[in-house]
């Protein structure tokens, strides 16, 4: 049964490390459980409180946070213009990038974030000006 463990737990490292959310992966003893190998992984995780919802500037969560929020629906959050690569939304709103453009141009919707997800690469790359909370 340990060696079923540590196999399992060697695939979810693997598929971590493959996905980007960790740099490294943790070497599994025998003596570890999966448990632990979780822990680790999950302090590797970027931060982002329950309830809120994170920007990050860099894909993949890597140059830090630039918008920690717990806004409700209906608002509309600013945030450092053109920077956001990265997100995880711990909302039950949808949080929808939005590209300010220049009148006459309407503001255009270029990435949503669902509720209870996660983006380490957002296809809109540094064009959202500010969140609509919807």
């Amino acid at each position: 049964m340990t060696h079923i463990r540590r196999a399992l737990a060697a695939v979810g490292v693997s598929t971590a490390i493959a996905a980007g959310t960790i740099a490294a992966a943790p070497i599994v003893s025998a003596s570890q459980s999966v448990a632990s190998t979780a822990t680790q992984l999950a302090a590797a995780a970027p931060r982002c409180a329950k309830g809120h919802f994170c920007a990050f500037d860099g894909a993949e969560y890597k140059k830090g946070k630039i918008l920690d929020s717990t806004a409700g629906r209906g608002a509309q959050v600013d945030v450092i213009d053109k920077r956001t690569s990265s997100g995880i939304n711990r909302t039950n709103n949808e949080w929808v990038g939005v590209n300010d453009r220049q009148l006459p141009l309407p503001d255009d919707d270029v990435f949503k974030f669902a509720p209870h997800s996660r983006h380490a690469h957002i296809s809109s790359n540094n064009t959202i000006d500010y969140f609509s909370v919807r």
